[in-house]
Parts: structure tokens; sequence; C-alpha cells
């Protein structure tokens, strides 16, 4: 392990000419295969592999070899490692992955090396690799690589927009005033409508929860009944435009026994220099929505799919919208044919330039007296040209 760790490759030669035990483990139960892994001398451990060392070892709590290339930034390492046939998913003992341990490590090009060997980004373990990345870079290659973009958390989804950790404290330079004139959510009036109110904006970059401005003006009282507006939300589209663009659609903040529990219809637009829109639409036109997915289809985003509030739910029935981008107006979408009905938490995917497959998530039916919600078990494909569903 010294000679390994510490000598040069004559020492270890020298080292192995005395027949030592090759599977002796240090404090952090790592063999000196594992430690040839840790300096990244590739020398040194394919003199290991070739004097029969167990290229299988695990270290500490079940780590297999990558795991040891990829907490110590050997990228190199991890590449010869990968090539000399190492299981890409095999996990440790509380089922990680390296994917998401090079994540964890934030090691762009670890990342890199094990997306192109074919790394799963779909393995779960208390949340996906995506679920633990908050560096731009790494959650764009993973989206790119197939990663489920609800799985990303709000500083995740803040750092791919360029927005500063969350912080109360940007709320400082917010008056009263400023809070009374937007305090609440509101429908917009013309489709779209700008709703460019300090408020809102201040509580978009500050990402704020609605219990931020409830402390600052005096409102934690449960008698103030209307939810406060708030832009930290969970089932909240994000999609990256071409132009640089970024589209956040509806989403909701906490849940529903909570005073500032909502369900939104607004849509933020956030430009390359850092400037933001938000827009807002007629209940009638694009009610609140939330767990949907949000597939851009050329020139347009198409909205498949929601939660929503009860007395919104049309059983047996899948919602879909256009959202227009040159016009950012919001229509509804007739459809015919079996669709997956009430569907929310799903995923959506382009599969060509006209059909979006839709599968996974979850069905909300009704007896008449109370919902039911169940597992999608199949998938489904929607024409948006010719409004048009069948079974995938």
């Amino acid at each position: 392990m010294e000679a390994v760790a510490l000598g040069t490759l004559a020492d270890v030669e020298a080292t192995l000419a005395q027949k030592p035990a090759m599977e002796e483990v240090d404090w952090w139960d790592r063999t000196a295969w594992l430690l040839a892994i840790v300096t990244g001398d590739i020398r040194k451990a394919q003199l290991l592999a070739g004097s029969g060392a167990n290229q299988q070892a695990r270290g500490r709590c079940g780590q297999p070899p990558l795991f040891h290339a990829i907490t110590s930034g050997r990228v190199e390492m991890l590449r010869w490692v990968l090539e000399n046939g190492a299981a890409i998913n095999q996990t440790d003992d509380f089922g990680h992955s390296p994917l998401m341990n090079a994540v964890e490590s934030n090691c762009i090009e670890c990342v890199k090396g094990l997306l192109e060997a074919g790394a799963d980004v779909h393995v779960d373990s208390n949340g996906t690799a995506i679920n633990r990345a908050e560096s731009r870079d790494i959650i764009l290659e993973l989206l790119e690589a197939g990663a489920a973009p609800a799985h990303m958390t709000s500083e995740g989804t803040r750092a791919v927009l360029g927005l500063p950790p969350a912080d109360d404290g940007l709320l400082s330079e917010v008056t009263l005033k400023q809070f009374e004139q937007a305090q609440t959510r509101r429908f917009g009036n013309a489709n779209p409508q700008r709703m460019d109110f300090p408020f809102w904006h201040a509580m978009i970059r500050s990402g704020a929860t609605g219990w931020g401005p409830r402390t600052k003006f005096g409102r934690t009282g449960l008698e103030y009944g209307k939810p406060v507006w708030c832009a930290n939300r969970f089932g909240q589209t994000l999609t990256l435009l071409p132009d640089g663009q970024s589209v956040q659609i509806g989403g909701e903040h906490e849940d529903h026994y909570d005073p500032d529990f909502c369900i939104y219809n607004d849509v933020f637009v956030h430009k390359p220099d850092g400037s933001l829109a938000i827009l807002g639409y007629p209940r009638s036109v694009f009610p609140p929505t939330d767990f949907h997915t949000a597939t851009l289809m050329g020139e347009s985003i198409i909205i498949i799919g929601c939660l929503g509030y009860g007395e919104d739910r049309h059983y047996g029935h899948t919602p879909v919208y256009r959202l227009h981008l040159h016009t950012w107006r919001i229509e509804a979408v007739a459809s015919s044919g079996p669709s997956p009905g009430w569907i929310y938490k799903h995923r959506a995917q382009a599969i060509s330039e006209h059909e979006i497959r839709i599968w996974g998530g979850t069905v909300v039916t009704s007896d008449g007296r109370s919902d039911s919600h169940g597992e999608n078990p199949q998938s489904f494909i929607f024409d948006q040209r010719e409004g048009r569903w069948r079974k995938g």
C-alpha cells in the first residue's frame, strides 16, 4: 500500500516480488488496487492487475472501483477502468451509482465520461443523478442524456437559469406598497398580459417561499387567508429554447393544507441578458396547471397533462395546450383518440417533428364520489398537428 500510494513504479515491482498479501485493506477498506486508482497512476494499476489483484474489490460502504477514480478526480483513470470492463451502473451499499457520485463530486469531466460510456441517468436511490446536481453545466449534460427535468431541485433550476442561490435577503428592497399591490395570485385579463410587479420579480430572483414576505410584512397569522404569491414551486416545467431563452410554466407552491398553497397558470420568460417577463392568462384560457410536461415543438411549446384543482379535472380527458413562442399566446388543443386520461407527473419526448410520446406518471379517475390515483402502465403518442392520440 505504501509503495502504491507514495512510491515509484519500481518500488511497487520490488514489493510485489516479495509476494505480499494483495487483498489486505486499510482503514477505509481499500486494497492496494483501489489505492492505485485513487493515485490515478495507470501503470501501477496495470501492474497490480497483471499480478492478480482483485479488480472487483470494494472500499468503505461497498464503493466499487469507479467511485475511487471519481472522488479523487482521476478522469483518465476512470476511462481506463471503464475500458477494462468495470460495471458502469454498479452501485454502492446505499444504491448510489457512479454517475450520482460524479454529480455529487461536481466533476463535469467524470460525468461526461460516464455518460459517453452509457451510464443510466434514471438510476434512482432517493432521487436520480439530476436530483443531486446544482451545476448548470452538469445539469445540461444530464438533460441531453435524457434525465427527467422534473427531477431537478429548485437550486438546480436556479443554476440553469443563472439565478443566485435562494436568499430571502433579496427581498430587502421590496416595499410594503409593492407587496400589497400584488401580494397574492391574480389571473391575466388578456392572452397574454404582462404582470411586471416588482414584488413578483423579487420573489423570482430571491427564490423565497411564501413565508419570507409573510414574516417581512407581518402577515404570519393564519387569519391572513390569501396565499402569498410565490415562485418557489413544485411541478413547474422548464424549457430551454435554441435562442437562449428559458421558459417556466405554472406549478404549485406548498401542499393543499398550507395557507400559501396555490396552483399557478403563469409563464416566466428568462432572457439571455438576464431580464425577465412574467405573463398571466385568463383562467378560462389556461387553467392552473402543475406536474404537466412542456415539449418544444418547432415554434411552440406543447403543454400536456396536469394535476390541477379538483374542480378543473375532466376525467378521461388529457388536457393539451399550445404556447406560441412568437406571441406567447396559449390556446387549447382539441384532441381525439385513445388518450392517457387525466395524467400528471409523466414524461414526454418529441419523437418526430409533430409527434410526442407520453409515458409513466399517474392517472386520476373518479367514481363520482372520490378520486383514485393509479400508475399509468403504457405509453401514448400525440400527433400535435392532427390533434390525435394513439397508443404507443
